[in-house]
Order: structure tokens, then C-alpha cells, then sequence
């Protein structure tokens, strides 16, 4: 059986890869990622693609373990139909997600692309799943871009997953990482928690309580506006308020945590 992680990236996925590997389990990152980011635009915009072939490639080279890889995220159905395949869905704080991925240079100008670069020219746009005109999403800022993607595609991992049975999948939120998380991991992937290493390596966690103070009025309202609800959608408190200057200065943002699934 093959557990499938998956996430929007920028979430602690290649944390949780070596944490998983540091207690016995084969986990890598998937090699055929170049390929796969290609095929995820495709798929989303109805293209023609060669998805199911290199998708029974990544079952056939890889029929046990873990695969890390937030372009394999648009295909758990097609994984779940094809094998004995399993998923763990990772989460991370939304603020802190669309923070991380503006950091890394998400949704650049073409012009500031180098064209050998493939991850970068190839992301998942609201053009191409018809939620927007390409005029609408070509306007629409970098961090509204980001915002975007954060919420899309973790609507699309929840539809996908919500057809399957409740135990081939389970989701974890970075945040709320701990030790009765890490043994659920570890049972999930078959392997015994006895000797257990509960810490995962982690940087910028919280990156929005640091970078909160950039952040303008306006930019937290486009966020809100482009994300919606789901910005609380899968925080069981459900109470995030969107933070007024002097919250931001005082306080933060108070994000809410969600126990795991």
C-alpha cells in the first residue's frame, strides 16, 4: 500500500518526509515532479494529458512507502481508482501558507520567469479551473493569486477525498502537530509508534505572526475577499476575525486551531 501526502506545498511536506523516513518509513519526494506540475495544469484546464500513464508509473515504482508531492493533489481519484493507495491530506494555517508562498516568489510576472523554469510556469490558475476570466486573473494581485490557490486546492483535495472511504485518508494540520498526532501518522503509514520521535522539523512556522506588521489593511482584505470562508473552513473554532491595524500590532491574529481528523 502506498501512502499518498498531500497538500497545497509550503505546509511542512518535506518536514514530515524526512520525519516519516527517520522512523523506518520509505518516504521520498516524488521524482517525476517536473512532469507532474505540467499534467496538474492540464488536467485543470481539460487539456489533453498523459497523467494516467505516469501515474501508474509512480504506483509501479513505489507500491509501498510514502510519496510527497503537492502536484499529485488533483489526482487522488485517479491514484485511489488505479491502486492500493492511501492519503494524508496536510494543512497549514492559511495566513501562514499564503505568507510562505509570496516569500518563495509565487504567480511572478512571466516576464520575471527564467523559461527553464517549470514549476514556476506552470501554476494552477483560476482561469483555468473557470472561476475567472483570464482578464479578472491577470489583475488580480500576487497575494490574491496565492490566496486563491491556498483555497482552491484545498477544496478540491476535500471533494477528492470525500468519495473515498473514511479510512483511507486522514488530515493533519501543521500547527497542530504534537505526539498523539505523530503515533496517529505512524499507525496510519503500519508503522508500530513504540519508539517515537514526536518532533518535526519545522521552519517559519508562524511566519504570519512575523511578517503580520507588513501586511496592510488592504492586503488582508483581499485575502479575505478572495479566500472567503474557508480561510476558517477546516478550524473547528471557526472565529478568525480579519485583524484591525492595532490587532495587528497587539495581538495577532489569533489564528484557531482544529484538532486532527
Amino acid at each position: 500500500m502506498t501512502t499518498f501526502i498531500v497538500s497545497t506545498g509550503r505546509c511542512g511536506s518535506t518536514s514530515l518526509c524526512a520525519w516519516l523516513g527517520g522512523h523506518g518509513v520509505d518516504a521520498r519526494m516524488e521524482p517525476y515532479a517536473e512532469r507532474l506540475v505540467v499534467h496538474s495544469c492540464d488536467k485543470l484546464a481539460g487539456r489533453p494529458n498523459k497523467s494516467v500513464k505516469l501515474l501508474g508509473d509512480v504506483l509501479r515504482r513505489h507500491p509501498s512507502g510514502c510519496i510527497v508531492d503537492n502536484n499529485l493533489s488533483l489526482f487522488v481519484e485517479d491514484l485511489s481508482c488505479m491502486g492500493d493507495a492511501r492519503f494524508i491530506w496536510l494543512i497549514r494555517n492559511p495566513w501562514d501558507c499564503i505568507s510562505s508562498l509570496m516569500a518563495w516568489k509565487w504567480y511572478r510576472r512571466k516576464g520575471d520567469i527564467d523559461p527553464k523554469d517549470v514549476f514556476a510556469n506552470n501554476r494552477l490558475t483560476a482561469h483555468d479551473a473557470g472561476e475567472m476570466s483570464i482578464d479578472a486573473w491577470k489583475a488580480l494581485p500576487k497575494l490574491g493569486k496565492c490566496a486563491w490557490y491556498w483555497k482552491f486546492l484545498n477544496l478540491r483535495i476535500e471533494e477528492q477525498l470525500a468519495r473515498l472511504d473514511d479510512d483511507a485518508w486522514m488530515r493533519i494540520g501543521l500547527e497542530d502537530w504534537s505526539p498523539a498526532t505523530a503515533g496517529a501518522v505512524l499507525r496510519f503509514v503500519g508503522v508500530d509508534p513504540g519508539r517515537i520521535h514526536p518532533d518535526l522539523p519545522r521552519t517559519n512556522l508562524g511566519r504570519w505572526n512575523n511578517e503580520r506588521p507588513r501586511w496592510t489593511d488592504d492586503e488582508i482584505s483581499l485575502a479575505v475577499e478572495v479566500a472567503g470562508t474557508t480561510l476558517w473552513r477546516w478550524y473547528s473554532e471557526g472565529k478568525f476575525k480579519r485583524p484591525s491595524s492595532q490587532e495587528r500590532k497587539t495581538q495577532g491574529a489569533g489564528f484557531a486551531r482544529r484538532e486532527q481528523r
